[in-house]
């Protein structure tokens, strides 16, 4: 498997990847026109990480995305907020049950961007995924390699994610066999049960185990 940046050309196979690993989450169901405009925008965040993974046959089996210093990505997002808001009209129409959730979502996404303080020390990883072809051979956990490596050498210490804590046992396993630490809060609307985890990176370390697959 070949690890390395992706490009506009990667962005719809990505997008498809993401669809097929999360069915029924609330970036899937905005369409996949928003999830094109949403990768295309963390390529073109200057401190946007986008990594494809690709098969021995080139075709894009994986992905990992997330950006250094979350406010200023957030930022980048309202300003972009047009183009976003012309891609949900129809899902909107058709879930109008998503209004909710696209409230709390949006009101989230203006509250980080406001923030004040420096976090170029922080990624957060936004979404990861293996197509399911290609899982059960421990591609995810390279992926996640490859992701502190490039986060690391954006000057990053530390990264973090948020994911479901309930019936989602193997997903908040993975995190937990990579060293993360982890704290459970709940998201509005409904009271929706998280897991905030938490890994400091030892770029040294990232280094020296990912100087052969990038």
């Amino acid at each position: 498997m070949l690890i390395e940046a992706a490009t506009r050309r990667n962005i719809r196979e990505i997008a498809a990847i993401h669809v097929d690993a999360f069915p029924g989450h609330f970036l899937t169901q905005l369409g996949q026109p928003f999830l094109l405009h949403y990768y295309r925008l963390v390529i073109e965040y200057p401190l946007g990480i986008l990594l494809s993974a690709k098969s021995s046959t080139g075709t894009v089996c994986g992905f990992a995305s997330g950006f250094l210093n979350p406010p200023a990505f957030y930022s980048l997002f309202q300003q972009k907020r047009l183009r976003f808001g012309l891609c949900i009209v129809l899902p909107i129409l058709f879930r109008p049950w998503l209004v909710q959730r696209l409230i709390h979502n949006r009101n989230r996404v203006i509250r980080t961007s406001l923030e004040e303080q420096d976090q170029h020390h922080l990624v957060e990883l936004s979404s990861i995924a293996i197509h399911k072809k290609h899982r059960g051979q421990g591609h995810g956990k390279l992926l996640m390699d490859a992701f502190c490596h490039c986060a690391g050498q954006l000057g990053a210490t530390t990264i973090y994610l948020t994911t479901d804590a309930e019936n989602n046992d193997q997903v908040n396993n993975f995190y937990k066999r990579l060293g993360f630490s982890r704290e459970r809060f709940c998201d509005a609307p409904g009271d929706r049960p998280m897991y905030k985890h938490t890994k400091p990176l030892n770029v040294d370390a990232i280094v020296r185990k990912t100087e052969q697959i990038l």
